[in-house]
């Protein structure tokens, strides 16, 4: 999966929908949303002066370790996962929310 900036996503669109700017660099947006708990979150950042294919990182962060919550990029052969499950929906719901924005979209790869 690709999240794609919308063409026509502005500075003002990205601080309306959360997203904080750096004082040092006003082309550069962070968020940084929990999808389970205080454990498990979705960080996204945005760089207005890079190349179109280059402007958005997204990670989806293990809180206890620092590194990425592989479960989410990778399915399982186990049982059902229920921590999983409610970490892929709420990152549907922050992602869909972000693309009614017109903020971002998802290509699927």
């Amino acid at each position: 999966m690709i999240l794609n900036l919308d063409k026509d996503v502005t500075p003002e669109k990205l601080v309306k929908a959360g997203f904080r700017s750096r004082s040092d660099n006003k082309r550069f947006y962070t968020l940084r949303e929990y999808l389970y708990k205080d454990t498990i979150s979705l960080s996204i950042k945005i760089d207005l002066s890079k190349d179109a294919d280059e402007q958005i990182e997204w990670y989806v962060i293990d809180n206890n370790t620092g590194m990425s919550y592989n479960t989410f990029y990778f399915t399982p052969n186990t049982c059902r996962d229920l921590v999983r499950e409610e970490v892929i929906r709420s990152f549907n719901e922050i992602i869909g929310e972000l693309s009614k924005r017109k903020i971002l979209y998802i290509v699927e790869e």
